[in-house]
């Protein structure tokens, strides 16, 4: 580090500029705003590209979008190519500037989200940012957007991510940056970020994969944009196995790769309830059998100590030792008397709520329940203990048990993938399976209700598509039905629901 975080003031711009003068570096161009001016637009014709990036953009915040109809299509269009010669359109005409997004706050104004878009960055001014963004509290997002990042780079950025409080980190169009790192910024336990967007980096198979094993033990990471790589089956696949075990990613877009239907089949099953063997039923019930006994020598232990059981205060403690607060207590509440609840179970909802964007807080504290502390062991002990059991309500169809499948993911971005028929009644199966054991699921999970498919060949008249069209419109709670808004082809717009049928999206 350049300078130690406790010479410095917290205030973002104040100690940047102080520090590039102390190190006599001559420091950005600054734009303070309190509110995003516009950005250029134009016909969709002329800017094939950009248009679906904007797209992508214009789709990235969930309840905005959520409004309208939960099944995205788009008017028949040129069919994009990967090979397609790329462009990007500066706000700032590539000078090097750092624009500065305040709050809205008359008493004071606080950097909530710094942006450096559309040229090279040295090593230096990572290094300054590595130096002064920790200090600065209400900092929660940061995007560095086509500035020739490399793998050093990238090693300060990840030191950064971990000593600050950001949590929303774009780092689109930079794919000199090795695939492989990617994964760093969400692998581990303590990790904060929330919102993670990576369009345009030519991930392939190989970061995929790795990502896909990240996404296992991730418990923070609610939006994942991988728009515009190189993702294939494999890597489908690989974000497919992650699902399985993943229980707060919300948003996940892989517009713009090559999935095809067979990734869509893959990306499916992880939505689908997991049948279980006898076997497995019986592991189950034995692991439920052993978790109890221990909660009960536990809460022996505990009281024996003269401590509350589990789920109980110190001030029962307290009232233990006083006889007049005992005989007042002896007037009976008898819901005092009954045992808590095993574990209390968490949703990602419950989770989300807790975090605050503007201020950081302790990265352990997401682990620690019910205020519980102790040992890292222990309460990582007690994590996957509630893991288990939120995973683990079994139910019965026809004498098969099962549990759940992944049920956090509610938005799924398949748009210019070569999806077909097949690749909708493959989602059309899975949305009438989370359908049918909607009764099954925790409180604050819905499950999945927006799927994009633009820019795929499916036909216009698909009785699949206008099928999953109306069960997801139904399914989502920010959709508000419009006269005849579950009608292919009967809409005010209705150029706007056409699905291109030549060609081949890539």
């Amino acid at each position: 580090m350049l300078q130690e975080e406790s010479e410095l003031s917290g205030l973002f711009e104040q100690d940047y500029l102080e520090l590039c003068k102390k190190l006599n570096v001559k420091p950005l161009n600054i734009l303070k705003f309190t509110q995003l001016p516009p950005l250029p637009t134009g016909p969709l014709e002329e800017e094939t590209e950009d248009g679906l990036e904007a797209l992508e953009e214009e789709h990235e915040e969930l309840p905005q979008e959520l409004s309208k109809s939960s099944v995205m299509l788009h008017a028949s269009q040129p069919v994009l190519q990967a090979e397609q010669k790329q462009t990007y359109v500066s706000r700032f005409k590539y000078t090097p500037t750092m624009n500065i997004e305040l709050t809205e706050n008359e008493e004071e104004e606080e950097t909530y989200k710094i942006s450096l878009r559309g040229y090279r960055i040295n090593t230096q001014q990572i290094q300054l940012l590595n130096s002064t963004v920790p200090a600065c509290v209400t900092l929660s997002q940061l995007v560095l957007w086509n500035c020739g990042l490399t793998g050093e780079h990238f090693t300060l950025l990840t030191n950064l991510v971990e000593r600050s409080g950001i949590r929303h980190l774009t780092l689109d169009q930079n794919p000199l940056i090795p695939e492989v790192l990617y994964c760093n910024l969400i692998l581990s336990e303590d990790s904060a970020i929330k919102n993670l967007v990576l369009r345009g980096n030519k991930i392939t198979d190989i970061g995929c994969r790795l990502l896909g094993q990240a996404l296992k033990s991730n418990r923070t990471l609610t939006n994942l944009n991988l728009f515009d790589n190189k993702i294939g089956f494999e890597g489908a696949e690989a974000l497919a196995e992650g699902l399985k075990l993943n229980t707060v990613l919300q948003s996940l877009s892989l517009a713009k790769n090559n999935i095809k239907d067979d990734g869509v089949v893959l990306l499916a099953k992880a939505l689908s309830n997991i049948a279980l063997s006898a076997e497995e039923v019986q592991q189950r019930k034995k692991l439920l059998m052993e978790m109890d006994k221990k909660h009960e020598l536990e809460d022996d232990a505990t009281k024996k100590k003269g401590r509350p059981g589990r789920g109980g205060s110190a001030k029962a403690t307290e009232d233990k030792k006083d006889p007049k607060k005992q005989a007042q207590n002896a007037k009976p509440q008898p819901t005092k008397k009954q045992e808590p609840p095993r574990v209390q179970q968490k949703t990602p909802d419950d989770q989300k709520n807790k975090k605050d964007d503007k201020k950081p807080k302790d990265k352990k504290s997401v682990q620690n329940l019910k205020g519980k502390k102790g040992k890292p062991e222990e309460v990582k002990d007690e994590q996957e203990e509630v893991d288990i059991v939120a995973a683990d309500p079994m139910f019965e169809v026809n004498g098969q048990s099962y549990v759940l499948g992944n049920r956090s993911l509610n938005s799924l971005n398949l748009s210019c993938n070569s999806i077909t028929e097949q690749g909708v009644k493959a989602l059309l199966e899975v949305v009438l399976e989370q359908e049918a054991t909607a009764d099954q699921l925790p409180e604050g999970l819905l499950g999945i209700f927006r799927i994009v498919l633009q820019y795929n060949p499916i036909e216009q008249d698909s009785q699949a598509l206008t099928q999953l069209q109306g069960l997801l419109n139904t399914r989502n709670p920010f959709f508000e039905a419009e006269p005849d808004a579950l009608e292919i082809g009967e809409q005010e717009n209705s150029s706007e629901l056409e699905v291109p049928t030549d060609g081949n999206a890539e």
